[in-house]
């Protein structure tokens, strides 16, 4: 779903560095938070080598209110030598450092077929040990984890996306995540997703839809009081552009988007029980959806599959066959 390859062109040191400085003076220096979004995996020697890592944490010095610094990566990345590096690196004024990992879905099927994520819940606890580790070596600072949940990946219904995000989100959240964040399923250009959201004639078990806003809405309704203080809802704001947006219509778009940045702001479940009642023509179909008798998500997956290998065959690109069980 994400096309993070749109940006590939190699930068070296020095051009990165200039950029985050130019950054780093456009924030000022009063600021006390700050997330770090390296548009794919921080601790990816690959994709943010080790002396950039360094480098960048350690130009935070000139930020002197600094308090929390988070960023995104892989949990397998994460080694203790990294992160002891990363740490040793930062200003002394920062007292809670994040790590963002991209569960995406609890369950093994859609996190590893429909996502293809190739990592899970295993990996996420071997990094939380490692940041154990690290934590107690530094007195002061609290090292933390949030963890990013897909709402509706390809070849899911509806109503298994609303069960799965409410799994995931349990689960993030009883393992001490600090924050779970939502993210609401987009449609960007030059994916897979993209494909099957497109014009091509296929099966219409397996066309690509965003989820509904309403489905957001639903989320945060059905979590406990605790967990749903600790979920923020994210997804169409982002520097990628996107095709195709969550669904709603023109007479709640606006509203129901309202609600969902009030929820991150505020946290009152009144917001989203008055944008859940709103009357509009796409609730009804919302409805009707998560009623929709459907298939199972391995029968969808499948065919979805065995769809793409077949246009992949008639791009002249071949793979090795995927059975499901």
């Amino acid at each position: 779903m994400c096309n993070f390859g749109m940006t590939s062109r190699q930068l070296d040191m020095d051009e990165v560095l200039a950029q985050w400085d130019q950054l780093l003076e456009r924030l000022g220096e009063g600021i006390q938070r700050l997330h770090i979004g390296p548009g794919g995996s921080f601790f990816t020697d690959a994709e943010v080598p080790a002396a950039v890592r360094v480098a960048v944490i350690r130009r935070l010095a000139r930020l002197p209110f600094l308090r929390a610094v988070g960023m995104e990566t892989r949990a397998p990345f994460v080694t203790e030598q990294k992160l002891e590096e990363v740490v040793s690196a930062l200003p002394p004024s920062v007292e809670r450092l994040t790590l963002g990992f991209g569960l995406e879905c609890v369950s093994d099927l859609p996190r590893l077929v429909c996502i293809n994520k190739g990592y899970g819940p295993t990996e996420i606890l071997r990094t939380l040990d490692i940041m154990r580790t690290v934590e107690s070596r530094h007195a002061g600072l609290t090292i933390a984890f949030e963890a990013y949940v897909m709402l509706k990946p390809i070849f899911m219904s509806e109503q298994e996306a609303i069960g799965e995000a409410l799994q995931t989100i349990d689960w993030v959240l009883r393992h001490g995540g600090e924050t779970a964040v939502l993210f609401l399923n987009t449609v960007k250009e030059n994916t897979l997703q993209a494909v099957l959201a497109g014009p091509l004639e296929k099966p219409s078990s397996i066309c690509y839809r965003p989820p509904f806003l309403r489905s957001a809405i639903e989320v945060l309704l059905q979590l406990p009081d605790e967990w749903r203080e600790k979920t923020v809802v994210l997804g169409p704001q982002s520097a990628m552009p996107a095709h195709q947006l969550p669904k709603s219509c023109a007479l709640c778009s606006w509203p129901l988007n309202g609600a969902l940045v009030a929820h991150n702001l505020y946290r009152d479940p009144a917001v989203l029980h008055g944008a859940a009642a709103i009357v509009c023509p796409c609730k009804d179909e919302w409805e009707q959806e998560l009623g929709a008798d459907s298939e199972t998500l391995v029968a969808r997956a499948t065919r979805g599959i065995e769809w793409l290998e077949s246009e992949a065959r008639s791009w002249g690109t071949t793979r090795a066959p995927v059975t499901l069980h």
